[in-house]
């Protein structure tokens, strides 16, 4: 499979539910081997994005804008037709997708089997196979359990060798393995890519944070209350994001244990400063006031307050607390 092939091509899609608008006029385009980071919280519309483009959209919805799929035509999306396209969801572990009363194993060969129009014993076969691909996974026959004996990264690495197995030309993820610890998530992020370089399918990854996207350094595109409020290049958008709500979402990254700190981030303005502090209602036993307290807090530093029980550590706290609000 060629990596330049069209896989998905959206216009100006918008959809509404029920009158109420979810998601205004989002355009981009997917070619195979190509990832892309659709990033928003639960009301941001990825979700009535991931509703069409995966071809199980609601009854209620309404969409405006053109979806071409593959090498065929644009067609308005809510007339969009059945794909010749392999278009595979892939869900997070967290959200539960599997019955709890039957074993992994025997409902992932289901879903492969109804896939490829396989028997079951055929369609096992190909689980097994994509499930021993990749390093780190379990092995196969833990998976016969049920998923309630199993932990989130053993069912996720189920799920992706599921979906590998289905032989995708278009992958959605669906914050596929944003419930996941950084190591777990560097982990099979960096198996995934490799199978994408291997099959050359798209990736449409939609995510509630950054951990996952963080991995899979692509294009991002931020949603918000329906509507694009920024895109482009992750590396671009971390270095000099431009909206607010971006910002947010990167400072939430946690920094690698092995990336030292900016010289300018410790060496800057102080984060806080406190000059001659009085707390007025704290006394020593000897009926005496405390001296004001001064200290500066600096970015990416750390003080600690030690003291006993009635010295005044949670009076200072409470203190800078209510600065901050009357600040605010």
């Amino acid at each position: 499979m060629s990596e330049s092939r069209p896989i998905v091509e959206v216009q100006d899609l918008g959809v509404a539910r029920d009158g109420v608008t979810e998601l205004e006029k989002i355009s981009f385009k997917l070619d195979g081997g190509e990832t892309l980071v659709v990033l928003g919280d639960a009301a941001s519309g990825k979700d009535a994005l991931l509703r069409v483009l995966g071809g199980y959209a609601q009854r209620g919805d309404a969409c405006s804008g053109t979806v071409k799929l593959g090498d065929g035509v644009a067609l308005p999306a809510e007339k969009r037709g059945k794909p010749h396209l392999r278009i595979v969801y892939l869900a997070a572990a967290a959200d539960a997708p599997l019955n709890p009363h039957a074993g992994v194993v025997s409902q992932l060969s289901r879903v492969i089997a109804r896939r490829h129009g396989s028997p079951r014993a055929s369609a096992r076969e190909e689980l097994r196979i994509a499930l021993e691909r990749f390093a780190a996974a379990p092995p196969f026959a833990d998976l016969k359990k049920r998923p309630g004996e199993l932990d989130a990264m053993a069912i996720s690495w189920a799920l992706l060798a599921a979906a590998m197995a289905q032989a995708p030309d278009l992958l959605i993820a669906d914050h596929a393995f944003g419930d996941l610890t950084p190591r777990a998530i560097r982990s099979i992020v960096t198996t995934l890519m490799a199978e994408q370089k291997r099959l050359g399918f798209a990736l449409l990854y939609a995510a509630r944070g950054l951990k996952a996207a963080a991995q899979l350094n692509s294009r991002v595109i931020v949603l918000r209350q329906g509507k694009v409020i920024e895109e482009g290049a992750f590396a671009k958008l971390a270095g000099g994001q431009s909206h607010a709500y971006t910002r947010t979402l990167f400072k939430a990254l946690p920094r690698p244990l092995d990336q030292p700190q900016p010289r300018n981030a410790t060496r800057g303005e102080p984060l806080l400063q406190v000059q001659g502090l009085d707390l007025g209602e704290t006394r020593s036993k000897t009926g005496r006031g405390r001296d004001g307290i001064t200290f500066e807090l600096r970015r990416g530093a750390a003080l600690a307050l030690i003291g006993e029980e009635g010295s005044g550590r949670r009076a200072l706290v409470r203190a800078l607390l209510e600065a901050k609000q009357l600040e605010v």
